[in-house]
């Protein structure tokens, strides 16, 4: 199917509504071929590891030009930014067992933040006015991938237009940053890595597991997971900037836009998704739903880095305004297929999910 509206609406919509029939729920000790496993050994482990490596290498690089005097040397700096954002953009749906522990989540990534509540807290820190030594022992707010992009891309910062001065109440803040992170990703690795602790029990459910008790639970978690991972970046993210109207378009409320990395790290969340659920591996999915599935996620990555590195005028380009819209509608309808279409083959009831309020 070429890409495009008529293919879209052609193709996709009539996949997710091609089939009307519901599977039997799985007796609790119907086996899934180790979903649970493939998960864990073959996407989880490796893009944990992936961000482990993509947070430490960043860490070095700053507290490498921090040591510095004189003007900024940062080489290899926004690269090392850019692997970070692409790293945590194919891990962040995985909103369960250890990236919400201890916050992890909003301590690598406090976003939306409406309230702008980043942008005040960060003033002492980068005004030197407030020690960094545990940042850990602050706001999450302060903690993590926003506040070190703003601290990068505005002012006086080492990736910003003309910030060549060398602050370094700047560098000793975003070493801080990119510390706390590492640590973080560290700790996220060691759960996830082979024979860690969650990665063992997520991949052999049983009796005696503490969180899966049987493979209905680990399908449970793979597909709720799935579900908001796409209701996030369509609802959450593009919906809400694009508003109803082009004329109120709000790009800069997306997370990244400061370093021109908003559409890149869409697109690597969608390939991410994607992956994710190929690796799974579904015993029960029929082949048009996988395909159908697998189709709306690449083709939305395929938009969103089309347009990688371009200013986002969503209010003035009205091409762009279209195509953020078309994928919104992808994702819509890659979710639709898992909660109507996959979810009811597999004999899994979702319920609320981890973006879904008390």
């Amino acid at each position: 199917m070429k890409p495009g509206r008529r293919g879209f609406l052609g193709g996709a919509i009539g996949l997710a509504v091609a089939s009307g029939r519901v599977r039997p729920a799985l007796a609790a000790g119907e086996a899934q071929d180790g979903t649970g496993e493939r998960l864990a050994q073959a996407y989880i482990a490796p893009t944990m590891r992936e961000f482990q490596r993509a947070a430490g290498a960043l860490r070095e690089t700053l507290d490498r030009m921090c040591r510095m005097s004189g003007p900024w040397r940062a080489e290899g700096l926004e690269e090392g930014f850019r692997a970070l954002v692409s790293a945590w953009s194919r891990i962040a749906f995985l909103r369960f067992g250890p990236l919400l522990r201890e916050n992890r989540h909003e301590r690598i990534c406090f976003w939306p933040d409406p309230r702008g509540v980043m942008l005040r807290q960060i003033r002492p820190f980068v005004q030197g006015a407030q020690a960094v030594d545990d940042l850990k022992a602050h706001s999450v707010a302060v903690q993590g991938l926003p506040a070190l992009e703003y601290v990068l891309y505005t002012g006086k910062g080492p990736l910003a237009a003309g910030g060549a001065a060398g602050d370094q109440a700047l560098c000793r803040y975003a070493a801080a940053i990119a510390g706390n992170v590492a640590d973080i990703a560290g700790a996220l690795w060691q759960a996830w890595r082979p024979q860690g602790d969650y990665a063992r029990d997520f991949a052999r459910p049983g009796p005696a597991n503490a969180f899966y008790r049987n493979d209905n639970e680990v399908l449970t978690e793979t597909l709720k997971a799935l579900s908001a991972g796409l209701r996030f970046e369509a609802d959450v993210k593009l919906r809400t900037a694009l508003t109803t109207q082009q004329a109120k378009a709000r790009p800069r409320i997306l997370p990244f836009w400061r370093s021109g990395l908003a559409l890149f790290a869409q697109a690597e969340a969608a390939l991410g998704l994607a992956a994710f659920h190929e690796v799974a591996g579904f015993a029960r999915e029929p082949g048009w739903l996988a395909r159908g599935l697998d189709h709306e996620l690449r083709q939305s990555a395929g938009l969103l880095r089309a347009r990688e590195g371009q200013e986002l005028r969503m209010g003035e380009d009205a091409d762009l305004y279209r195509e953020l819209t078309l994928v919104v509608l992808k994702l819509d309808n890659a979710r639709r297929m898992v909660d109507e279409n996959l979810a009811p083959e597999l004999g899994v009831g979702l319920g609320f999910n981890a973006l879904d309020g008390d």
